[in-house]
């Protein structure tokens, strides 16, 4: 288990998972204030939402296949030639994580805090008057009315 740890860092697997919840969670958020603002039907953000959780395990896949360097996307190299950072050596990317997670949590809690379901203000009775009409004016607009 160890070692596949280690070869998930190696081919920054995590990385590139943590950096596509953050984008895809930015997409939807984007996605569901827009999508209000030019009315665009109910589907359309669960298509993104969708969209976003069926790419999350392409991008693992991606990730664990190819390597972008500065010859281009090539397939990953053996592990012989790649060093692993140690695991206190990131300590930037778990200050990313670490801020990603507080937005997501506050964004949960807006998100819930904001639906709680209140009773609807009472109204007043309305009194409405309601008679028979006779047109003594002349005016043929008003028969019938």
């Amino acid at each position: 288990m160890l070692k596949l740890i280690k070869e998930l860092r190696r081919r920054e697997v995590f990385r590139t998972a943590g950096l596509y919840v953050g984008v895809a969670w930015i997409v939807v958020e984007v996605s569901s204030v827009l999508f209000d603002a030019f009315e665009a039907p109910d589907w359309a953000l669960q298509a993104v939402i969708i969209l976003a959780i069926i790419g999350l395990p392409v991008t693992i896949v991606l990730a664990w296949i190819f390597d972008i360097t500065e010859h281009g996307i090539e397939v990953q190299a053996e592990a012989t030639d790649t060093m692993v950072i140690p695991f206190g050596g990131r300590r930037m990317d778990f200050v990313v994580i670490g801020v990603l997670s507080v937005a997501l949590i506050f964004s949960i809690y807006l998100n819930v805090a904001g639906k709680v379901d209140t009773a609807p203000e009472q109204l007043e009775p309305l009194s409405i008057l309601i008679a028979d009409f006779d047109n003594r004016t002349g005016n043929p607009i008003f028969d019938g009315a």
